[in-house]
């Protein structure tokens, strides 16, 4: 259980406005300044500053604000394995990325959850923003997502390494036979919805190309990888894709790889949660389990 002032702080970091703090805390405005200048004096520092009528966080506060939110979650954490009948019987809650969820995390469930009896999971899926704030509120203990975050913010291992791809039906005629990214932009290209990991790389890969999505001949957004995936085999259009979300569908030659020479990208899937907690030796061995799960999936398919 957090002192009640604690509470206070994280609940004015939340807004970064001591007014709406108080209404949430259902407390008076002063009452909000009194809990923070105890903390400051507390802790001899500063943890707010003003620009004009606006508050931010001065380091320090910032380093508190990480420290105490890990401390939060733990406690929640504990609440958790304190109400589980038995320790043995694991409890996860968690958040992946769409293309995660979509591509590779299926048999990594399927080999956990055949390995205990009555496993309690609960899965979020959403982007790495979403699934970070998630991990900051606690609401979930640790997420699996591609691409981009604070490392500095958070602990994490790499879950592995994954090509980025471009892909096309094997019988896709092109208007010029594609070496380069520039030769695709006749093409019409089948993208991830707007906030997905995988268009922000492709689209960060393209600003450094000195291009952008609206400079192919057409662009159609699917939320959905099957589907994406169904349209670049009936050759309706060119995707960029996880090589390992569309495995199967080149081991069959339903899709071939577009061989670009200027398109090599990499990017890691990572195992991410709040930093320093004390539950990370619970999650170390979470993370290694899904790795054996991962080994074990890739010996069946042999």
């Amino acid at each position: 259980m957090l002192d009640f002032r604690i509470e206070t702080f994280i609940t004015v970091c939340k807004y970064m406005n001591f007014t709406k703090a108080a209404k949430e805390l259902m407390i008076t405005q002063p009452a909000v300044s009194q809990h923070i200048h105890f903390l400051e004096d507390f802790y001899e520092v500063k943890l707010f500053y003003h620009v004009g009528k606006q508050i931010h966080l001065t380091e320090k506060g910032n380093i508190l604000l990480q420290a105490v939110t890990t401390i939060k979650n733990d406690v929640n954490q504990l609440k958790n394995q304190l109400k589980q009948v038995s320790n043995d019987t694991p409890n996860l809650k968690f958040g992946v990325t769409r293309t995660i969820s979509e591509a590779i995390i299926s048999k990594k469930l399927v080999t956990y959850i055949k390995k205990y009896e009555n496993p309690s999971i609960q899965m979020i899926v959403g982007t790495t923003k979403e699934l970070l704030k998630l991990i900051d509120d606690g609401i979930i203990d640790f997420a699996l997502v591609e691409g981009y975050f604070p490392k500095n913010e958070y602990d994490y291992r790499i879950l592995s390494k994954e090509a980025f791809v471009a892909v096309s039906s094997p019988s896709h005629i092109f208007s010029i036979p594609p070496t380069k990214i520039g030769d695709l932009l006749h093409e019409t290209i089948i993208t991830r919805e707007k906030g997905s990991s995988s268009r922000e790389i492709l689209q960060q890969y393209l600003d450094m190309k000195g291009f952008s999505l609206s400079d192919f001949s057409c662009n159609m957004e699917i939320g959905a990888l099957d589907i994406i995936k169904r349209l670049a085999i009936e050759d309706c259009g060119i995707a960029f894709l996880y090589e390992t979300a569309v495995e199967e569908e080149l081991s069959s030659n339903q899709l071939i790889k577009i061989p670009l020479t200027d398109f090599d990208l990499t990017y890691d899937f990572s195992f991410i949660w709040n930093k320093n907690s004390i539950y990370s030796y619970r999650y170390e061995h979470i993370y290694n389990e899904l790795q054996q799960s991962s080994s074990a999936s890739n010996k069946e398919a042999y």
